[in-house]
């Protein structure tokens, strides 16, 4: 399993409607069986800054297949312009989780 940390910094006016693109695109992304966590996050002293926390069966699997749904092209049209700067993506090999689950 690969774990995905995408960061961004978003134009301060832009922030409440990246948010709201944010929470659209989550709808289907978390219907693929393949996506293992989802978790969004707000930066507490900086609104502008993003976090996207993915787990994903691979990386392989995430940058040629996930990154490749439909959905994503409506979701970056909208979003892209609201971006300071560019995302960046950190992965991680994931090797435990807690709480384990059964």
């Amino acid at each position: 399993m690969i774990a995905v940390l995408v960061t961004f910094r978003i134009k301060p006016e832009c922030v409440d409607a990246f948010k709201e693109e944010l929470l659209k695109v989550a709808v289907p992304v978390v219907a693929e069986a393949e996506c293992l966590t989802l978790d969004y996050a707000q930066d507490a002293e900086d609104p502008a800054r993003f976090m996207l926390y993915e787990v994903w069966p691979s990386r392989e699997y995430f940058e040629t297949k996930q990154l490749a749904k439909p959905y994503y092209r409506p979701y970056l049209e909208a979003t892209q312009p609201m971006w300071a700067e560019p995302r960046r993506f950190k992965y991680f090999t994931l090797f435990s989780t807690y709480p384990t689950r059964t």
